[in-house]
């Protein structure tokens, strides 16, 4: 399911009752019937407001485990993943995905789209 329609901050209207046709379809494949993919737009820091300088979840306020270590709002690996996590859990949550970890994610980051 597209939870942001391809831009960053922009949701998909349709995306809670796309996952519930999913969740119900006859599907037999060994993929799950629900899988979710995010354009997080990667701008990198670059001065945008929603970049990460930390490893917290801006909705929650929890501590993220980023596979790439501290996030310490530079330019690299572990804050271009904590900003796509961000992104997406935000995108799936203004669209009323309650349990967005519950699915798989695909992640698209594109420095392109920025």
């Amino acid at each position: 399911m597209a939870v942001n329609e391809g831009l960053p901050n922009t949701t998909n209207p349709c995306l809670a009752d796309e996952i519930s046709w999913a969740e119900l379809s006859s599907g037999t494949g060994r993929q799950p019937r629900v899988s979710l993919y995010v354009n997080t737009a990667d701008p990198g820091n670059h001065g945008v407001t929603d970049w990460p300088g930390n490893n917290t979840d801006p909705l929650f306020g929890n501590h993220v485990k980023d596979p790439y270590g501290a996030c310490l709002g530079g330019n690299g690996p572990a804050c271009a993943w904590q900003y796509g996590w961000n992104m997406a859990e935000l995108d799936a949550r203004t669209r009323g995905v309650q349990s967005p970890g519950g699915y798989r994610w695909w992640l698209d980051v594109e420095t392109v789209n920025s």
